[in-house]
């Protein structure tokens, strides 16, 4: 699905599909095929979510907020740390504040 107009066609055609089977069938039969397809649609976003973590974990962007590693001080999710990048744009503004001063 690429776009907001594609994610309509489908959720659209599963409707149809769906209002078109449940006139042959008995409220059982209807019930277990839906808790069948409710079972298909977890087992693929479980497989779906591993995948990405072991992805995730392949290229390293995957960080466990609640390590050792992360609760340092030098990392980027405690309040002191601060990255070179901040530095550099708060010396910019700084000096151009100065600039505007004289």
């Amino acid at each position: 699905m690429r776009t907001a107009n594609d994610a309509k066609l489908w959720t659209t055609i599963c409707f149809i599909i769906a209002l078109s089977i449940t006139d042959d069938l008995t409220a059982n039969e209807q019930n277990a095929i839906g808790n069948w397809f409710m079972l298909l649609g977890q087992i693929l976003c479980t497989t779906g979510a591993l995948q990405q973590e072991i992805e995730e974990k392949i290229k390293g962007v995957t960080i466990n907020i609640n390590s050792k590693q992360a609760k340092q001080n030098n990392s980027p999710f405690t309040e002191n740390y601060i990255d070179i990048e901040t530095l550099k744009r708060t010396i910019k503004k700084v000096e151009e504040q100065l600039k505007n001063i004289e």
